[in-house]
């Protein structure tokens, strides 16, 4: 919030990313998963994302794979975290 002069005030809005923090995806080598987060988190486009969760319901938007991600290859997954701008819309 800010002042105005004359003793009223405003909202101030700042757009931010969207971002999902802490995911869990299964890699599957045969499809070469490992190597396509990586093509995507260092290219400077963004690619499409559709997230599903466990209830069923699917967001999508515009994003990347960003920070960093570490696959585990004992039990075939990968933690990730996912953003982009704008917001994503429920499907």
């Amino acid at each position: 919030m800010q002042p105005n002069g004359d003793g009223t005030a405003r909202k101030i809005l700042t757009r931010v990313p969207w971002s999902i923090d802490g995911l869990t995806i299964v890699i599957d080598d045969d499809r070469a998963d490992h190597e396509f987060l990586q093509e995507v988190a260092t290219s400077s486009e963004w690619v499409a994302v559709a997230i599903t969760y466990a209830s069923g319901v699917t967001y999508q938007g515009s994003g990347t794979v960003s920070g960093e991600f570490g696959a585990a290859s004992q039990n075939a997954t990968a933690g990730v975290t996912l953003s982009g701008p704008g917001e994503l819309t429920q499907q």
